[in-house]
């Protein structure tokens, strides 16, 4: 057992890769520690809060800040190999589709940033800032918007092959099974979408926002609203 202290709060969730935990603080650092003994191998500084969620891929590991920047760092030692510059702050966390990162952000835009380069391949504006992180099923990219849209996007290409409006912002991210797309909305409702075409199969009210990401299992889905409860429902 073993903890690591930091400057100010913790509210990214850490990844864990190639023997290595790493997370983002308040305090505007970036950690690389030893999964087994917590060691510090090492720490970069961001001018900025660091609330993603990051994303380990082959030798490199991702995360956005909120200074407006998506950073790639060498696994082993810490050193950036590149930086791509967004024109606001990121809260949404990068994933990774065909060597393709993928990340929202609050200029309204959803980028996909060649990952070995750094190189900005296609960008999708919305019409509001995108804080939900995305979703990858198979070759498409689901994510929501402030703009209270859910998009589904092409990976290769950023084209939208569907969006469907909900009646307030999306924050929650997307839970994707090979026939559904599963959200929550601040407009207190848990959506099911079909996958393919993004018709509502159905909607669930609850007592809140939900700005909770759903979790699919083989029979129920499970999510968390602001009523101060939990739910679980049937698929």
């Amino acid at each position: 057992m073993w903890s690591h202290p930091t400057n100010d709060r913790v509210r990214s969730s850490p990844r864990v890769a190639l023997d290595h935990v790493f997370f983002g603080s308040d305090d505007g650092s970036f950690y690389g520690l030893n999964a087994g003994s917590g060691r510090e191998v090492w720490k970069i500084q961001a001018p900025g809060s660091i609330r993603s969620t990051a994303y380990a891929y082959e030798d490199m590991v991702f995360f956005s800040c909120s200074d407006g920047n998506i950073y790639a760092l060498d696994i082993q030692n810490g050193r950036t190999r590149w930086r791509f510059s967004t024109t606001r702050q990121i809260v949404s966390s990068p994933t990774v589709i065909d060597n393709l990162l993928i990340v929202g952000s609050h200029d309204w835009n959803v980028y996909a940033i060649d990952a070995q380069s750094g190189f900005n391949v296609w960008r999708r504006r919305t019409n509001e800032a995108v804080a939900a992180s995305p979703t990858i099923f198979q070759t498409r990219i689901y994510v929501g918007s402030a703009d209270k849209n859910m998009y589904c996007l092409d990976g290769r290409t950023g084209r939208v092959i569907w969006k469907y409006a909900a009646e307030e912002q999306i924050t929650s991210s997307a839970a994707v099974t090979e026939e559904a797309v599963y959200f929550g909305c601040i407009d207190h409702h848990l959506y099911k979408l079909e996958r393919k075409t993004g018709e509502l199969i159905w909607r669930f009210r609850t007592g809140g926002p939900i700005p909770s990401s759903p979790v699919v299992t083989d029979e129920m889905v499970y999510v968390g609203s602001t009523d101060n409860r939990i739910y679980a429902l049937p698929l």
